[in-house]
Parts: C-alpha cells; sequence; structure tokens
C-alpha cells in the first residue's frame, strides 16, 4: 500500500476529525473513507459523461 502525506490546516483538521468521530473512525481512517468516496463518485461520473474530454478545475497530487 502507498503512503500519502496531506498537510491540513487547523480547520480542515477539525474538520476532518469531527467528520470521524461522527462516523466512529480514526481521521486516518476518515481520510482514506473520503479520498476513496470522491474517487469512485468521480469514476461513476466520468464513465457516465464519457463524451466530455476536458475537465476544468481538477487538482492531482503525486504519491511515491
Amino acid at each position: 500500500m502507498t503512503r500519502l502525506t496531506i498537510t491540513l490546516t487547523e480547520q480542515e483538521y477539525e474538520r476532518l476529525y469531527q467528520s470521524a468521530r461522527g462516523e466512529l473512525r480514526q481521521p486516518r481512517d476518515q481520510a482514506r473513507h473520503l479520498i476513496r468516496k470522491a474517487l469512485i463518485n468521480d469514476a461513476t461520473h466520468l464513465n457516465a459523461n464519457s463524451d466530455v474530454t476536458t475537465r476544468q478545475g481538477t487538482h492531482a497530487a503525486a504519491a511515491s
């Protein structure tokens, strides 16, 4: 499994922490859950709109 380090502001971490508490998860597990959920949703959206060739406002992060 690849590890990824993400820098969060205090406000972002607090929101992640509260979200994790609400779902009885550790913040690390909640971050993974939210990322997977977004990626799966994005993949589903892309498959539904396969004729779209460009996407604006996307951000990418690299991990090794």
